[in-house]
């Protein structure tokens, strides 16, 4: 719940009444009171496509992920944080992010001078997944600018849906070249960031906080009911379901089943992904 916990705010600000919204979504209120609530994927797209409708705000998933970054991945984020580089940061983050977030997987892909790194919802049948995505995207930029410093820079970013009609607060957040009609979410940067070392990286700590996420995978930490009978429709099972990406060698990941890139971008070595989108610029 921790890049949500500024929602009923948002809609206060827009002069809307948080609660019974977020309600006839189906969504206790409760939840919002701690971050280390779960709620999942498809409560999440009803939510989104509820709170879209009252709001008449096509980006509310951009403005709730750009106030959000690597304190929204609770403990997987110590192991990002203190890694030695960015690419060991970012390989072990996919690794283990699956302990906090269900039903995306977050990918990594290197190919001679370019990287970048995508979001995934690989569930069927996810409503508001515009709205998903522009917030995915929004807190993988946050989190690349807030591990590599001032001194990363996106290439470009791209987006899963249709360009919007205002661009405007898109260009504000990303300051970077836009694709819309994508067929992953992704920001792309220069490949060399993935062998910076990290100012401030703690060798320990890092080490800690494996040792507690091999705990928890260990335990199938992962796979927790939902707190919340949905108005949705729920997984089979009533449970949701751990995913995550196989790691590929080198810190690299590839997913099953995933889509592929609209100019196809390798994953480390033996891990080709290759397909075609409609490509955007803006």
């Amino acid at each position: 719940m921790a890049p949500l916990l500024m929602l009923p705010d948002l809609l206060t600000g827009m002069r809307l009444a948080p609660e019974p919204i977020i309600t006839a979504a189906g969504i206790d209120p409760r939840l919002f009171d701690d971050a280390e609530n779960t709620i999942s994927f498809r409560d999440l797209g009803c939510l989104f496509d509820h709170c879209t409708e009252h709001a008449a705000c096509l980006h509310l998933g951009l403005l709730i992920g750009r106030q959000a970054g690597l304190s929204a991945l609770g403990k997987v984020a110590l192991l990002a944080r203190n890694a030695s580089t960015l690419g060991s940061g970012l390989g072990t983050m996919i690794r283990y992010l699956h302990l906090h977030d269900l039903g995306a997987v977050p990918m990594l892909w290197e190919r001679g001078v370019t990287a970048m790194l995508g979001y995934v919802i690989h569930l069927p049948e996810v409503p508001a997944t515009a709205q998903n995505y522009d917030g995915a995207v929004a807190i993988v930029y946050n989190i690349l600018k807030e591990i590599g410093g001032s001194a990363w820079a996106a290439r470009e970013v791209c987006f899963h849906r249709p360009p919007p009609a205002d661009l405007r607060p898109y260009r504000e957040h990303f300051r970077a070249r836009l694709q819309f009609g994508t067929e992953h979410a992704a920001v792309v940067f220069d490949a060399s960031w993935l062998r910076r070392r990290l100012a401030g990286a703690d060798a320990q700590v890092d080490q800690r906080a494996l040792r507690e996420a091999e705990a928890l995978d260990g335990a199938g930490g992962a796979d927790l009911p939902c707190r919340k009978p949905s108005a949705c429709p729920a997984p089979a099972g009533g449970r949701r379901r751990r995913s995550s990406g196989d790691l590929a060698p080198g810190g690299g990941a590839a997913l099953r089943h995933a889509p592929a890139h609209p100019q196809p971008l390798s994953a480390r070595p033996g891990h080709q992904l290759q397909g075609t989108a409609r490509r955007n610029p803006l």
